[in-house]
């Protein structure tokens, strides 16, 4: 009896903080913007969204510890897979009545293949826990071909992508799901080409102007402070779609604008200047600036100017889920957990200090070389890979078979 107590505390152990995880990040109210059908019909499922992309790998991720878990628990395979899809259904009903949830039946499918994921994991796990030497460069070289590969993607991922398509500007809007921002633009243009309050004149003229990296200024009367994000200018096109967009959130200055992860249903961050309003009075005249140059991106406010907000290659977890309720301190962490991330598997692989060095370089300059189309590579970033790679390293240290002590065999007694 004692021991079926303990055989069911050690499942539950398994198994408890994947559930755990998946009920803190799907179960409690969000203020984040809602999707356009569940914004008119909660009880509607839907298999898509505008981040359908972003939320179908948030979910795998999110459900592969349930799969690990469950593996790990002696669970079945199909019974494992069975009960992440049930409980993945439950979650979704009960956001049905969870405030600025999206039930929505997509997630359903996403979560099962992450359970599905977790389990093959848990069940294959000797194959690349423990490899052999030659299985082991091999799989280093893959990831580090793969961890390369991802920062170059979340680069090119995060360059703009404007539509073809009819443009109209927009002066402190009432867009509804942002904040009505009661300032007042007296003057808008991108480069040497005006943006009025409406349709665009030359809609591709605008659309080359802001390909090309031209300046956008706003030249407006300062309203009240908005609690939240608002708009004092954006660009939208006939399809009311978001092209670019500057506004005030409370004393920051954001920038965001239409990029290639959101136009493939992926996450998107945006650019914020922390605290550049703060002074600014109602009736305080405001002169806003963005501007371009060698793949960086500087706000000014009133001749003050922050730079260095470009995304680079340590942002690719902003495309899979990005907020922006996320602190700074939280959003340099996820930077250096990310890049950690994608490092360690290159020390646990690596079964010699030669090939370590070798594959620790390639990522390195790999790295740095798709930085040069977003923000530089700090050294902290740099610093991060290398104790990814040292964390990595350390743990195949701790998880190489001991070899038996050898002694004097046991002599036979005639």
């Amino acid at each position: 009896m004692g021991r079926q107590r303990f055989s069911r505390l050690r499942s539950w152990a398994y198994i408890a903080p994947a559930v755990l995880l998946i009920a803190a990040a799907t179960l409690y109210p969000s203020s984040e913007p809602l999707d356009e059908p569940s914004a008119t019909a909660p009880w509607v499922f839907t298999v898509f969204g505008e981040r359908g992309l972003a939320d179908g790998i948030s979910n795998v991720l999110l459900f592969a510890p349930l799969g690990v878990g469950l593996s790990l628990a002696g669970v079945a395979r199909r019974r494992a897979i069975i009960a992440g899809a049930l409980i993945s259904s439950l979650i979704e009903l009960a956001q049905v009545v969870i405030p600025g949830r999206d039930p929505n039946l997509g997630d359903v499918l996403s979560n099962t293949v992450g359970v599905a994921g977790g389990v093959l994991l848990a069940t294959t796990a000797a194959q690349w826990l423990l490899p052999s030497p030659q299985r082991s460069r091999i799989l280093a070289g893959a990831w580090t071909a793969g961890a390369a590969l991802v920062a170059w993607v979340t680069v090119m991922l995060l360059q703009p992508s404007y539509p073809t398509s009819v443009y109209y500007g927009q002066w402190t809007p009432n867009l509804g799901h942002l904040e009505w921002y009661r300032g007042r633009v007296l003057a808008a243009q991108v480069g040497a080409l005006p943006v009025p309050s409406w349709r665009a004149a030359n809609s591709s003229m605008l659309r080359a102007a802001l390909l090309a990296g031209s300046p956008i200024q706003v030249r407006a009367t300062a309203g009240p402070r908005v609690p939240a994000l608002g708009s004092l200018f954006s660009i939208a096109d006939q399809q009311q779609r978001e092209i670019v967009l500057v506004g005030p959130d409370r004393d920051d200055l954001v920038y965001r604008y239409r990029t290639r992860a959101v136009a493939l249903r992926l996450d998107s961050p945006d650019l914020r200047a922390r605290h550049l309003l703060r002074g600014i009075r109602p009736g305080d005249s405001l002169n806003v600036v963005v501007s371009f140059s060698d793949g960086d991106t500087c706000l000014a406010a009133n001749g003050r100017r922050v730079c260095g907000l470009a995304p680079g290659p340590g942002a690719g977890w902003s495309v899979l889920f990005f907020s922006r309720h996320i602190p700074p301190w939280l959003a340099a962490v996820l930077n250096a957990a990310w890049l950690a991330l994608l490092a360690a598997p290159v020390g646990y692989w690596s079964p010699e200090k030669r090939t370590l060095a070798i594959l620790g370089g390639v990522l390195s300059v790999a790295f740095v070389g798709a930085s040069a189309h977003g923000s530089a590579l700090s050294i902290v970033d740099l610093v991060t890979l290398g104790a990814g790679l040292a964390l990595g390293a350390l743990g195949r240290a701790h998880t190489r078979p001991v070899a038996a002590p050898q002694g004097r065999a046991p002599s036979r007694r005639s």
